[in-house]
């Protein structure tokens, strides 16, 4: 294993949760102590580290170490020297804000939209942001031998896995908790049928967290080909979880017809940072996510996003080799039952759902799904199973009483045989139909 997180990177975490009780409440006051806590910190990073800080003093220099980070893909797509940071306090205001020659048209969203796009943000440009400069930091240092035996190049990537995993480091069941890249995955594995509904692993995980463990090595030996390797390879599966986060809230919207705004707030802080990685690859796939994930000079009054999910879909997906992805990293968005995808929906490259997938999932071995107390990857299994036990009470009950039922009507006829003047012997079809009657009241009875 790794290790602990260097706590001065992963207690953000916290921070973020304090964030993300805050826009919850869907107040122009929660907003400004989001806010604060974005920009001045919530205590918990012993260093006095913030989530804005994070971009804001090294925005620039990761642009320089790499023109592969997403701090020099923000820059590029956005252009001059635009950086998260503008976006974020645009959300926090509600402001529109001109990076580039783009709009981020805040001004005229509503509030559950930014409160949904600070939420999301934070994540997504903010702590994405950092963490993919401290890996290409530590490539550098690196590759240069800079430091003594290292040290820097250590530091920053041991920044580096405390930004993908965080501080609640719940282990419940054999996987983490909290709040950055590593939990986001475990809630889009099951979405996406990478992985089973149950208490594993997500696959984008195990793969990420053995890169870090292997990369040290690397980093102490001087391994410069190696470690850059294994930077590129975090960086891509970094990136997947954010990926699909896009194609399942865009989903929603467009065909699911969720019109909710904080839905389509969670599509702009998603396409905020998907669409400049897609552009590094391909200027107009890139334009074409930003201009079908609405928040732009594009955008309809009314708020209500107007692209196309298979444009967009499509156009992520044509950049897939250029970014080191696989299909089967992604997949697709599953059925209830995890035997195939939605319509529209479908993984790439005819990759199918894993065995157990889905949130109901049917599953080739029998064997009911295991339900997570994790908050990072909580699916309605609880409610399924409180659903079956409130039915088995209700199938109890329809027998209980159906027999009484049974029972009093019994006792009516004996009641009124005993008060006839003249008592006919019963026949021997009266027999049957009491004898199957006593048979059936016994059989429920027993049930």
């Amino acid at each position: 294993s790794y290790g602990t997180p260097n706590p001065n990177y992963a207690n953000l975490d916290l921070d973020l949760r304090s964030i993300i009780a805050q826009t919850g409440l869907v107040t122009e006051a929660g907003m400004q102590n989001a806010q604060t806590v974005y920009s001045m910190g919530g205590g918990n990073s012993p260093i006095g580290l913030t989530i804005q800080s994070l971009i804001t003093t090294n925005s620039g220099l990761c642009s320089n170490i790499t023109d592969s980070s997403l701090a020099a893909a923000f820059r590029s797509f956005y252009g001059g020297d635009s950086d998260a940071d503008q976006w974020m306090n645009a959300a926090f205001d509600g402001t529109t804000v001109a990076l580039g020659t783009r709009l981020i048209e805040f001004g005229t969203a509503s509030l559950p939209t930014r409160t949904s796009a600070a939420r999301y943000g934070a994540l997504t440009l903010n702590i994405l942001m950092a963490l993919e400069c401290q890996i290409f930091q530590a490539v550098d240092a690196t590759c240069n031998g800079l430091g003594v035996d290292n040290v820097d190049a250590q530091l920053a990537w041991d920044a580096a896995y405390a930004l993908y995993t965080g501080s609640e480091a719940e282990l419940e069941e054999g996987f983490l908790g909290g709040y950055f890249i590593y939990s986001l995955s475990q809630t889009m594995c099951v979405e996406f049928g990478t992985c089973k509904h149950d208490s594993s692993e997500a696959r984008i995980n195990t793969d990420a967290l053995q890169l870090f463990v292997t990369g040290r090595a690397d980093i102490t030996n001087g391994r410069c080909a190696d470690i850059r390797e294994k930077a590129l390879k975090i960086q891509a599966l970094s990136r997947v979880p954010i990926i699909q986060g896009l194609l399942r809230a865009l989903y929603a919207i467009k065909e699911q017809a969720d019109q909710r705004d904080n839905t389509q707030g969670e599509v702009f802080a998603m396409a905020a940072a998907v669409a400049p990685m897609v552009s590094q690859c391909s200027t107009g796939s890139g334009d074409i996510i930003f201009k079908d994930t609405g928040l732009s000079n594009g955008s309809p009054e009314d708020g209500v996003l107007q692209g196309s999910f298979v444009v967009v879909k499509s156009a992520i997906e044509s950049a897939y080799n250029c970014l080191g992805i696989r299909c089967s990293n992604v997949g697709g968005i599953v059925t209830l039952s995890g035997d195939g995808f939605l319509a529209k929906a479908q993984a790439c490259g005819g990759v199918q759902p894993v065995a157990g997938a889905g949130l109901i999932p049917s599953g080739s071995d029998g064997e009911s799904p295991k339900t997570s107390s994790s908050s990072s990857n909580k699916g309605p299994s609880g409610g399924a199973v409180a659903g079956i036990i409130i039915a088995i009470l209700i199938v109890v009950i329809v027998v209980i009483v159906g027999a009484l039922m049974m029972f009093k009507r019994k006792r009516a006829k004996q009641s009124d045989s005993t008060t006839t003047t003249t008592t006919t012997p019963p026949s021997e079809d009266d027999e049957a139909v009491k004898t199957e009657e006593e048979t059936t009241i016994e059989t429920r009875e027993i049930t």
